[in-house]
């Protein structure tokens, strides 16, 4: 999947990129914003009422909040590190898996919606939905091919540079390709209509 969606990996890093240097522009990135009673949200549904992101420092609260806030500057950080780590090709990986584990942390938004300019907390915040979308597919791809019968026994082989196939300059027969498939020709395995001579 990271090889073949690598062009679209590609465009969103160099969007989330862009996106960081106008987060880190503004010093949003190393300033731990204020504990509001009441949150002023850009976002009605975020509800930052109660939260857990992470079970070693507990529920989300007055308390907590400078803990949650460098825990979150830390996920925005390790994003950063990523980006100035390697080539694009080292990069995809660590990038799809990160932004999938923060895509939805509560304390990330908040943080992130810290920022004074609404476009920069758009951005940021759909550019790490976008990358951690790659493997939340791959998940539910997973979790559907398990349930068609005899997948969880199958081996998946990675071919590095296959032989070109070469394809017949002519379609096969119906009867011919109904052979390949091991399938019986038969009306009720095929339904022609008669108004539109299709299959």
């Amino acid at each position: 999947m990271l090889c073949y969606n690598r062009v679209r990996l590609d465009c969103y890093a160099d969007s989330l990129r862009e996106s960081l240097k106008a987060f880190k522009a503004a010093g949003s990135l190393h300033n731990i914003p204020p504990y509001y009673t009441s949150w002023p949200s850009r976002d009605a549904a975020s509800g930052y009422g109660s939260f857990c992101d992470d079970s070693s420092i507990g529920p989300y609260s007055d308390e907590t909040h400078v803990a949650y806030m460098m825990f979150a500057q830390n996920c925005i950080l390790k994003l950063d590190a990523i980006l100035r780590t390697g080539d694009r090709a080292t990069q995809r990986r660590p990038l799809a898996e990160h932004t999938y584990s923060i895509r939805h942390m509560k304390s990330v938004r908040m943080f992130i919606n810290s920022h004074p300019k609404v476009s920069v907390v758009h951005g940021l915040l759909s550019d790490i939905l976008f990358l951690g979308r790659l493997r939340s597919c791959y998940y539910a791809i997973v979790e559907a091919a398990l349930n068609i019968p005899g997948f969880a026994h199958l081996s998946i082989i990675f071919v590095k540079n296959p032989p070109r196939r070469v394809c017949s300059a002519t379609l096969l027969s119906l009867t011919d390709t109904m052979k390949l498939l091991d399938q019986a020709l038969n009306p009720t395995s095929v339904k022609i209509s008669s108004a539109k001579g299709l299959v």
